[in-house]
């Protein structure tokens, strides 16, 4: 585990042995101010842990996993809104055996609940009809949780599904891929600002199937968005929403230097809500080389690492920044006046606009120009003697 500053100063605060885990995925903060994770393996029987790190690098294993209580889990988990940690293993659970596309027979996977003290709930097993290998899980703006599972469900054909789970752990397929419509969904889904779950299917796990962007909504209605064809990128994984409500992802391979399957040094991409897609940023080596991951910090900057490639081709973390249009988040009243937000980022400016008429061609300053300094920026105007204002922020090259 390892702590970067926004000024690239990097602090390994964990090495991690066997015995306290191994193979860490990513982490989430509690609310207590400490790290919570998994690792893949490790722990008491080799199959795997749930651990807390404070922010010193103090690391307690919380949970070992035996395969009766789940096994391998491969993701992070999430901080549900009653304060508990929800996750995902591979395998292990009620239900052990194959199903149709499985790995491995020790169990088909499971859903847990963990507290932030370690007491630790099994939620749901799956069983090969509802699906099997969960990919993750998230909790949705309906209290109800959804994820993904990498095998199975209703087709049975071992191309994975989108499901729901109740906050009791009842399990419905909302969505099985077939192999004509992409699959499997390898790195799980979001609930993005519409309420629709979106993802990414990996069409080199699978021979015959394509790499996608898809969107299901919680009804099961599924829309497949764009497909991969290596020179754009390949290998796409898990997606994230950034401030302007665009959605953006890295692709593991394709891009610079793709001639096939797995090949190619990777890009980062962006794709709006009706599906238009760009290609953002092409990795070259120099630059990294096979992205894994990305986030949006809360200066508005998108952060990743990638898993090779850079100045001692072991991988690099990355920042970057797009001038993003800006998108107002919120418009409120307030005594006197009426106060805006919008999307920003940290450094960039933008200047706020009016005009009283919209069939107006020209707009006026509604004051200075406001330097961003995180995510998120701000202004008010007053009420005046204008009958009505329309408004704009434009971005200041």
């Amino acid at each position: 585990m390892f702590r970067v500053t926004p000024d690239g100063v990097l602090t390994t605060l964990v090495s991690f042995n066997g015995t306290n885990g191994a193979n860490p995925r990513s982490v989430v903060q509690g609310t207590n101010g400490d790290f919570y994770g998994t690792t893949q393996y490790g722990g008491s029987d080799n199959l795997g842990t749930v651990f807390e790190m404070a922010p010193d690098g103090v690391l307690t294993t919380l949970v070992s996993f035996n395969g009766f209580n789940g096994a391998n889990p491969t993701s992070g988990f999430v901080l549900g809104k009653d304060g508990n940690f929800y996750g995902t293993t591979d395998f292990g659970g009620a239900y052990e055996g194959t199903c149709t596309g499985c790995t491995s027979p020790q169990g088909l996977g499971t859903i847990f609940q963990m507290t932030p003290q370690g007491a630790f709930t099994t939620l749901a097993s799956f069983d090969g009809t509802n699906g099997c290998e969960p990919v993750n899980v998230i909790e949705g703006a309906d209290g109800n949780f959804y994820g993904s599972a990498y095998s199975s469900g209703t087709n049975f054909q071992g191309y994975g599904s989108v499901f729901r789970m109740t906050p009791e752990g009842a399990i419905t397929t909302l969505w099985s891929f077939n192999g004509a419509n992409s699959g499997p969904c390898l790195f799980g889904i979001i609930q993005a600002a519409d309420s629709s779950l979106w993802g990414t299917t990996d069409g080199g796990a699978l021979l015959g199937t394509v790499d996608t962007v898809f969107r299901v909504a919680t009804n099961g209605d599924e829309t497949t968005l764009f497909s991969f064809n290596g020179i754009n990128g390949a290998l796409p994984r898990r997606l994230v929403q950034g401030s302007d409500l665009n959605l953006y992802g890295v692709t593991g391979a394709g891009g610079i230097g793709y001639a096939g399957p797995y090949s190619g040094d990777g890009t980062i991409f962006s794709i709006d809500p009706n599906g238009i897609f760009t290609t953002v940023v092409f990795f070259n080596g120099t630059n990294g080389s096979n992205p894994d991951a990305l986030l949006q910090g809360s200066d508005g900057y998108f952060y990743g690492t990638t898993l090779s490639g850079g100045a001692g081709s072991a991988g690099t973390v990355f920042r970057f920044t797009l001038p993003l249009a800006p998108v107002f988040r919120t418009v409120t009243e307030a005594p006197g006046g009426i106060n805006f937000t919008w999307s920003a980022v940290s450094g960039q400016v933008y200047q706020v606009e009016y005009k009283i008429d919209s069939h107006q061609a020209n707009w006026s300053d509604l004051g200075s120009q406001i330097m961003a300094t995180n995510g998120i920026a701000a202004a008010s105007d007053t009420t005046g003697p204008d009958p009505q204002r329309f408004y704009r922020v434009r971005l200041v090259p």
